[in-house]
């Protein structure tokens, strides 16, 4: 099962919008498709803990192998029920984000220092992909190489795509991010093993 988590656009309900289009190798692959949807913005926290035990959920219905993928908010509630226990067996995380655009922010440092304590706070040994890409108004810089140090510490399984070239901004995952990465970010989530250009 393959449960992904939708980001949000001001003002749009974004249960509309659909799965990113690399999410296709898995449905090839024949994993089944959920969706977490939150209509709204609300508290990031209770989102992270419905979906680690609609995760438990699904383990009791006898899904055998549960991957957790999103894009911004979706990306960030993923990795933070990990945190909070949720027993699947990985997490691609695209372009996190839950703080609003970086110019915006009334205290830039909260949102990296939650980021840092959410990773730390990752004890099991799913494999993990963090997409992370240049120029993203949401980001607020050196958290891949806080990824990579926290990672390292603590032994998590990851694989850390890092400011690809030829994709920009926040929603770079497109197409043409599918068609380059999507095969190698399914390799690593199934088998452990970084192919290019992962």
């Amino acid at each position: 099962l393959l449960v992904w988590s939708h980001g949000y656009m001001a003002g749009r309900n974004s249960t509309d919008s659909a799965p990113q289009a690399w999410v296709g190798h898995f449905t090839r692959a024949g994993y089944d498709l959920y969706r977490f949807d939150r209509e709204w913005i609300a508290d990031w926290a209770s989102d992270a803990t419905a979906l680690a035990d609609a995760v438990a959920r699904a383990k009791a219905m006898g899904y055998r192998r549960i991957i957790l993928a999103g894009q911004s908010a979706g990306a960030w509630v993923s990795l933070a029920a990990l945190q909070r226990g949720a027993a699947a067996d990985g997490v691609i995380s695209v372009a996190a984000a839950h703080h609003g655009v970086v110019e915006k922010m009334r205290d830039p440092t909260r949102a990296r220092s939650e980021w840092q304590h959410m990773l730390e706070g990752i004890k099991r040994g799913p494999r993990l992909v963090v997409v992370n890409f240049a120029d993203d108004a949401y980001d607020v810089g050196g958290r891949m190489d806080d990824a990579r140090s926290i990672f390292a510490r603590t032994g998590i399984a990851a694989d850390i795509i890092d400011a690809p070239e030829g994709f920009k901004g926040h929603n770079a995952a497109d197409s043409s991010f599918a068609r380059k990465f999507g095969a190698c970010i399914a390799a690593f989530i199934e088998t452990g093993k970084k192919q290019p250009p992962c």
